[in-house]
This record gives C-alpha cells, structure tokens and sequence, in this order.
C-alpha cells in the first residue's frame, strides 16, 4: 500500500495548556487518543489523534506497518454521515504511527448509557443512526466487525458516528489500500473471513464464544 505520510509535528499541535503535555480523550488496547489542532488553523477546529502501540514482538515490522496502513485506507475512504472522517496519516516525533480523525466532543455512547438520561426518542435515533452507518459500510463490501457502544461516538450537535477499523474485513470488492483509498470497487463475490473470533469479549455471541453457533 502506498499511503501519504505527513510527520505530525509539521501539521498539528497539542491543544493543552501546558507546555510539553497532550490532552488525552481516550485510551484503549492499542492506542491512545490525543486531542490536537492544526498549526495553520484554528484553535477551536480540533481532531483526535489516534496514537497507536509500539509493535508487538510477535509482528514483523512489514506486518505492523500493513495493519496500520490497512486501518487508515479503510476508515480513509468511507464517506457517511455516520462515520468518522479519517484526515491523514501521520508519523509522530517518538516515531509513532498515528491517524487524525474528527473530533466529537460529545465522548462515546458507553458514557451516554452510563449516565442513563436518554429517553427513548433519542434511544431510537441513535439506533437508526447506527443502522445507516453500517447499511453504507456493507454495501461497500466492509465489515467493521468490532460493534460496541465504545466505537460510537457523539458529535456536538447529537450525530453518531461509528469509529475504530482496526479489525474490519473488506469482504467484496477491492481493499481501498489498492483502489486509490476508494471503498465499494469492483464489488463482485463476497469473501469469507479467515476462521477466528475477532471482537470484544463482554459483546460477542455466546454461541460464537463457546464456537456452537
């Protein structure tokens, strides 16, 4: 895959106030997500960086570098209003891979839920939210595969939008990494995943968890 890079510290800046300190937003297994802003822009406009782990020992360097790229090619080249917009790849100055994405301020779904105030109009739109987003990525031949209340989040004005490829499956078509970072080319047979159980544990199936179904 020949993806664009652009080192980080050229395009975008910490937005904390203080001085050699990141505002953090998120943390998960593989990554943290950091809330920066553009250096030629406004400081308002803010974006989540998506800073990913160090490579496990286990990966060949080829083999990381393919995974990361794959994710950024993928969440690249969805266009919905459901999904988050993906802006670039990025190398940053301790020579971590990150992803830029935009940034919702509302915080993920999970803490919407936790604070148990949704009604059961906005309980409906949010459903049907969701229901859109994932209707777009099947018709273009991806899977995202890692469906939880976690990988959706909450923009400023009440908009879901589903986040995290990092274990989707292009199942028809052409992979966007050799399409030109376009989703939905050449759609043609539909392919099987490799056997696995990929996911997070507390929202997989019990029959797919205890392999009956």
């Amino acid at each position: 895959m020949d993806v664009p890079v652009v080192p980080l510290s050229l395009k975008y800046a910490s937005h904390s106030h203080i001085p050699g300190k990141s505002k953090k937003c998120g943390e998960g297994v593989s990554a943290i997500v950091k809330v920066m802003h553009k250096l030629n822009g406004p400081r308002n406009e803010l974006f989540a960086v998506k800073e990913f782990r160090k490579r496990a020992q286990s990966e060949t360097p080829e083999e990381y570098i393919e995974k990361v790229n794959s994710e950024y090619c993928v969440s690249k080249s969805l266009d919905h209003p459901n999904i988050v917009v993906t802006e670039d790849l990025c190398i940053s100055t301790n020579k971590r891979w990150c992803h830029v994405m935009e940034y919702c301020s509302g915080g993920d779904l999970f803490g919407l839920i936790q604070k148990d105030f949704m009604r059961e109009p906005e309980k409906n739109c949010c459903f049907k939210q969701l229901l859109r987003g994932v209707a777009y990525l099947h018709d273009h031949g991806i899977a995202h595969r890692d469906l939880k209340p976690e990988n959706l989040l909450i923009t400023a004005d009440g908009h879901l939008k589903i986040t995290d490829f990092g274990v989707s499956e292009v199942f028809a078509g052409k992979h966007p990494g050799s399409a030109g970072i376009k989703c939905g080319m050449d759609m043609t047979e539909i392919r099987l995943s490799n056997p696995g159980i990929v996911g997070s544990a507390p929202y997989i199936a019990p029959e797919v968890q205890g392999k009956t179904g």
